[in-house]
Formats: structure tokens, C-alpha cells, sequence
């Protein structure tokens, strides 16, 4: 009998054994497919120091200078390049040495230094071509990646940072933002919040595409959704640090001027910027958090869709700016959703009142999560476009200078706030309009939650809370200058 036991207990080890490793194996196969890590997410490996690489030489003083604050010198040190006049094959060869991994650090620190040449020194000052020598460097980089050549996520924040000590984690004090054009520390720490959410978040992302494997029992299950409400309220936490190392006025007048694109036709009105010597121009939008592929994901699993069509299509059109394999990701989960396997599937199949609860409490963290970023647009954007209106509207030329500063859309007609009409006359994008009128318009327009009809949940109480200009919010911070002035824009 106790042999028996024995052998038993054996076997139900080495079956346990086995399906352990069968897991690690999909965990590992999921992290090559789309380019990802259980450690970090989507984030890219530690930012190299391109100081060390000798083929990269020729812009040591270019690099060394990313954050000089006169952006007048740094233009000159990227002319000096020019003058050299190396040739097309020269870049080739440079670019086609590169592997996947460096290519990524390429492509963010020549977007970074293209937008520091276009934009660094002022909008006064704005330049509508990009010499040869960084820009088709950037480009090549971009299109062997699947990106649009303009600044995203992926080199704002992706593949822009490291750790002080590895040994600690994504501690905002423990990460370093490699390249903040600006020179600010609100740039950074902007930055720094972004890496904070992608790494502490991106725990979950391999486990979302293997919900199955992670929620066989009750038990499992419970474990599964107890550890996504922790990772919930901590990138909420960090979210809510924004204001702690980043100004309102320095993310309005300084900040956004980098995370321009190249879509406005009244500061480019031949549509765009071109790369010296080529026929490439630049005229996309620029970096957005709606391109953050972890926060599509969140949604995508738990299953909050947007009713409002400009929503909507503004995500997928974003979805256009995420690294391919990243896309291809979200591509997974929402095929997996529409197969019967999001977590409301998972959960409805349980018809359980504790399971349900506990994926109720996730609903209401990501929301927590929106409000954050509804409080953010308030405080950052909508707030001081208000100022800015009334500043213009009083005759306080003084006032709206300041506020103005580094406003490259005044001259568009979008220093103030009105109603969708008069921002759809314009040809405002849609989304800036329903943001900047979203307090007025709170009670008209509801994201749709799929609601869960076990254990007396009150979906309709949810849903009344969630509304699609949440969704706005969500993603408004990094993309309110290029949601203002998208009319036109093509990739």
C-alpha cells in the first residue's frame, strides 16, 4: 500500500515536473516571437553607450551634445558631419553591420538626435530638412524594424534607459533615461515614469497570452487575477508620481516640442520634413503613449472596448507606430479574445462569485488607472490651453506669449478650447476636441466594458463610470501636441 502511494506520489511529481517545463517552454517561445522578456516587458536590453562603439566615432561630439541646451551648437556639430560628405554606401555598410538588438539604440538615439536638429532650438528656429549624415541613418534603422520614421514609445522610452543597480528593479530611482533632448529633468523623469509602468507592467504580458495555462482551477485562477491586481495598483502608483519630477509648465512649453511629428502643415506646409539629398519625407505623427502595446494589452484582455469610432480607429492607427513584432503581439491577444479566450471567458466559465469579484476589483484598478490619467491631461494640457485661450481672449499678450512659448500649433488656430464643431471646422483631430470638452460631455459618450452577469455584478454601475474620453486621457499625455493638428497626416 505505501508502495503504491509511493509510486504515485512519484509519478504525480514528474507530471508536475513536466508541465513545468512544457510552460517555460512557452514562455520562452512567447519572448522570441514578439521580442519580449518576463523581466522587462516590451522594454528593449539596458541602453548601450554608444560613446563605445568606434564605427560611430564620426558623432561622438553629436552625442556627447544631445542634451546641450543651446540647440543653435548642436545644429553646427551635425553640419560639420555634413561637411565631411560621406556617401550613401558609407551609412549602408554602418547600418547593414548592425544586429536587431543595436538597431534598436540606433533608431532611438538618431530620432532623438533628428529631433533635437529640427526642433532644439526654438520654434522660431524649426528646420524642415534633416541632413543626410542622421537622417537616413534613422531611416534605415526604422523601416529594417517595421517603424514609421518619426519619435515613438519605442525610442522615447523602449530603448532610451538602463538601471543604476541592476540588483533593484524598476524603481524610479533606480532608472536612467539615456537621451532627454531638452535637458530637463521634467523630460526625463517623464520618461522615467513610462520605463516604470512598461517593466513593472510587462510581468503579466506572457501570462495573458497563456491565461489557460495559468487558470486551470479556482485556485489558479484566484492566484492569476491576485497577481494582476497587484501589478494594476502599482503601475497606477507610479502613474501618479508624474507630478512629483515633471512640471505642467515645463511638459507644456518644453517637453511636447520633442515628441512632435512631422504633420503640420502650418509649420511644415510642404508635408513634412525630407532627409537630405532624398525623396524621403517625414511626415507622420509623433510619439504617443496610444502606442505603449501594454496598455492596448490590458484592455484588450479584460475586454474594454470603445464604443466611439474616433477612439477606436486612433488605436489601431497607433497600433501602425509599435514595433512589428509588438503588434504582432496584440495581433495574439486579440485573436485569442475573439476565441473564447479573454479573462471575462475565463471568468464566465467559472460562474464563480469569488472569481468574479476578484475580476471585478481588476476592472475597477484599470480604471483607477484612467482616472490618473484624466487628472494628468487636467493638470498638463487642458488646463493651461484653457490659460492660453483666455490669455488671447483678454488682450494679455504677456501672458499668452508665455503659455505660447514653444506652442508650434498656435499659428493653427488651436490655442483654445471649443466644441467639436468648431475643432472639427478646423481640422483639429477629433480626440483633442473630445478631450478638451470631455468635462462638459462626461454623461454622453461610455466605453462599453463587457459586463458580467454573475454574482449580482453591476455592470451598468461600471460602465457608467468608464466613459471614452477615459481612453483619451489614457493615451493624450505623450500625443496631445500631434492629436491637435493631425488633419492630413499620412504615413
Amino acid at each position: 500500500m505505501a508502495s503504491a502511494t509511493t509510486a504515485a506520489a512519484s509519478e504525480g511529481a514528474t507530471a508536475d515536473a513536466a508541465a513545468d517545463l512544457d510552460l517555460a517552454q512557452k514562455v520562452k517561445s512567447i519572448c522570441e516571437t514578439y521580442d519580449l522578456s518576463e523581466g522587462h516587458g516590451f522594454l528593449g536590453c539596458e541602453a548601450y553607450d554608444m560613446n563605445n562603439y568606434p564605427n560611430f566615432n564620426k558623432f561622438l561630439l553629436v552625442f556627447l551634445n544631445l542634451q546641450s541646451k543651446d540647440g543653435l551648437y548642436f545644429r553646427s556639430l551635425v553640419d560639420d558631419i555634413t561637411k565631411q560628405h560621406l556617401s550613401q554606401a558609407y551609412f549602408d555598410d554602418l547600418v547593414d553591420s548592425l544586429d536587431y538588438q543595436f538597431k534598436k539604440h540606433v533608431t532611438s538615439v538618431f530620432a532623438l538626435i533628428c529631433q533635437k536638429y529640427v526642433f532644439g532650438a526654438g520654434k522660431d528656429h524649426i528646420v524642415h530638412t534633416v541632413p543626410f549624415c542622421i537622417g537616413y541613418i534613422w531611416h534605415k534603422c526604422s523601416v529594417a524594424r517595421d517603424l514609421p520614421t518619426v519619435v515613438t514609445l519605442d525610442s522615447l522610452v523602449l530603448n532610451n534607459w538602463r538601471f543604476i543597480d541592476p540588483e533593484r528593479g524598476f524603481e524610479l530611482d533606480n532608472i536612467e533615461i539615456k537621451s532627454y533632448p531638452s535637458s530637463t529633468d521634467s523630460e526625463s523623469w517623464f520618461y522615467k515614469i513610462h520605463v516604470a509602468i512598461e517593466g513593472t507592467g510587462g510581468r503579466m504580458l506572457t501570462r495573458m497570452l497563456l491565461a489557460d495555462e495559468y487558470t486551470k482551477t479556482k485556485a489558479d485562477t484566484m492566484a492569476f487575477l491576485a497577481d494582476f491586481k497587484v501589478t494594476l495598483k502599482a503601475v497606477t502608483t507610479i502613474l501618479r508620481k508624474m507630478k512629483v519630477g515633471c512640471t505642467p509648465f515645463d511638459f507644456w512649453n518644453i517637453v511636447r516640442l520633442y515628441l512632435s511629428g512631422f504633420e503640420n502643415r502650418t509649420v511644415f506646409p510642404k508635408g513634412g520634413a525630407r532627409i537630405e539629398g532624398t525623396d524621403i519625407m517625414l511626415s507622420y505623427k509623433g510619439g504617443s503613449a496610444a502606442q505603449s502595446t501594454l496598455i492596448q494589452s490590458f484592455d484588450t484582455f479584460f475586454g474594454v472596448k470603445y464604443e466611439l469610432k474616433h477612439a477606436e480607429d486612433f488605436l489601431i492607427e497607433m497600433q501602425g507606430y509599435m514595433p512589428i513584432k509588438h503588434r504582432e503581439y496584440l495581433h495574439a491577444l486579440v485573436d485569442k479574445r475573439e476565441h473564447g479566450g479573454s479573462m471575462r471567458d475565463i471568468v464566465l466559465r467559472y460562474d464563480d462569485a469569488e472569481v468574479t469579484e476578484m475580476y471585478n476589483v481588476c476592472l475597477a484598478l484599470l480604471e483607477d488607472f484612467r482616472k490618473v490619467h484624466v487628472d494628468i491631461v487636467h493638470r498638463y494640457i487642458v488646463d493651461f490651453a484653457v490659460a492660453e485661450k483666455e490669455a488671447l481672449k483678454k488682450g494679455d499678450a504677456r501672458m499668452h506669449k508665455t503659455l505660447s512659448q514653444n506652442n508650434i500649433n498656435a499659428a493653427n488656430g488651436t490655442g483654445g478650447i471649443a466644441d467639436e464643431k468648431a475643432y472639427s471646422e478646423k481640422g483639429v483631430h477629433p480626440l483633442l476636441a473630445m478631450l478638451s470638452t470631455f468635462h462638459k460631455n462626461i454623461n454622453k459618450h461610455r466605453l462599453t466594458v463587457t459586463e458580467l452577469v454573475p454574482a449580482g455584478f453591476d455592470g451598468k454601475q461600471l460602465s457608467s463610470r468608464l466613459t471614452s474620453f477615459i481612453v483619451v486621457a489614457a493615451f493624450a499625455v505623450l500625443s496631445v501636441v500631434i492629436a491637435r493638428n493631425a488633419a492630413g497626416s499620412t504615413r
